[in-house]
């Protein structure tokens, strides 16, 4: 209980920073990522790493395409790192939901944060703060 205990706080902490930075400066340090990456091995079972693995691969066979699609980098590297991070941290099955839960809170939000600052619909935002809510309540579940 107590590993899981420290592996969430500072999850939590890693993609709290993760988040204020892409707010700020739509950048996000590399050590983000490595560390939400560095954290899935805390107490980690040898026999979840075939889950763990095929989740960051999944997520990267998802992202990288849709990145490349877009050319105006609506999907930027930071925010494929750290869906891969969490998602080898949460295995495929919550790795998979989270992305999906966290892209649906931005398509949800945007629009009406959008809406209320009188921006236009195709202003950039900060995606990974919705990455990262995603992430954190499957890794709560």
């Amino acid at each position: 209980m107590i590993i899981r205990v420290i592996q969430g706080g500072l999850y939590a902490g890693f993609l709290t920073f993760g988040s204020i930075s892409d707010i700020r400066t739509h950048t996000v340090p590399d050590w983000v990522w490595m560390g939400v990456a560095g954290t899935a091995l805390i107490g980690m079972k040898l026999s979840s790493l075939p889950s763990m693995l095929l989740g960051a691969a999944a997520v990267l066979l998802i992202e990288v395409p849709l990145a490349v699609a877009m050319k105006d980098r609506a999907v930027g590297g930071a925010d494929i790192k750290i869906s891969a991070a969490g998602a080898f941290l949460l295995g495929w099955r919550r790795g998979l939901a989270a992305l999906i839960v966290g892209l649906l809170l931005a398509v949800l939000i945007m629009p009406v944060v959008r809406a209320i600052r009188h921006e236009k619909q195709d202003t950039r935002f900060a995606l990974v703060p919705f990455l990262a809510a995603g992430q954190f309540a499957l890794y709560l579940i």
